[in-house]
């Protein structure tokens, strides 16, 4: 019984103290939230033509983007980037809503792929 209460009071300090893993899922999420917001306002409609946008963790950085949760979670800073897809019309406007694709790259996890 003793042991027991050990287990459960370590397991419940590792917890407490955010060592329990890094959520991957939590990070890819924030890296397209910002780099959608990125895209919104710096390229869309100021970039024609160009059907693909890759906004990376570096130049999310370089533009004054707060990236502490990715550096502190180890990421590959150009490795990992959010692509941006969009359909163009026939004068490389965008037409419709944009796709994104995240790609996270930190230590020994990248992205599962389709």
């Amino acid at each position: 019984m003793k042991n027991l209460k050990i287990v459960v009071l370590t397991c419940a300090v590792f917890i407490l103290a955010g060592c329990g893993g890094i959520n991957y899922a939590k990070l890819e999420k924030e890296l397209n939230e910002k780099a959608s917001t990125y895209y919104e306002e710096n390229l869309k409609d100021k970039v024609l033509n160009i059907d693909n946008h890759k906004v990376s963790i570096e130049a999310l950085e370089s533009s004054g983007v707060d990236v502490t949760s990715f550096t502190d979670a180890k990421c590959d800073k150009t490795a990992s980037y959010v692509l941006i897809q969009l359909e163009l019309d026939d004068e490389g406007k965008q037409v419709g809503d944009y796709q994104t694709e995240v790609h996270l790259t930190c230590g020994d996890y990248t992205t599962a792929t389709e």
